[in-house]
């Protein structure tokens, strides 16, 4: 288990209107370094009203970074997708866990 940044607790606790999102890190390509279906989630938490990674870098600007294929940082890209479909209405393949003050805040 690794970590980086703040927890959505953390964050909550602090005043932030934030929302996690989590994604399945076996599905992507880099994943297979490791063997086929390794487990293993990994989560982002935004500050909906930032529109920032907790404490960190826009979230706009994430869409604009490549991520070198196939390497475990294309997982920003998977998580962004859930952001998305969670937004939307759609969570296929991905999972939103809704802060304290709801998904509708975002």
């Amino acid at each position: 288990m690794a970590s980086v940044g703040t927890t959505l607790e953390a964050a909550l606790a602090a005043g932030v209107n934030a929302n996690a999102y989590d994604a399945p890190t076996s599905g992507t390509a880099s994943a297979l370094f490791h063997g086929r279906d390794t487990p293993g989630t990994s989560r982002i938490v935004i500050d909906e009203v930032r529109r920032v990674i907790v404490w960190s870098a826009p979230v706009e600007e994430l869409w604009r970074a490549v991520a070198v294929f196939p390497s475990p940082s294309e997982v920003w890209l998977t998580l962004l997708e859930a952001r998305e479909a969670n937004r939307s209405g759609r969570t296929q393949g991905a999972t939103a866990a809704a802060s304290a003050h709801g998904a509708a805040d975002c």
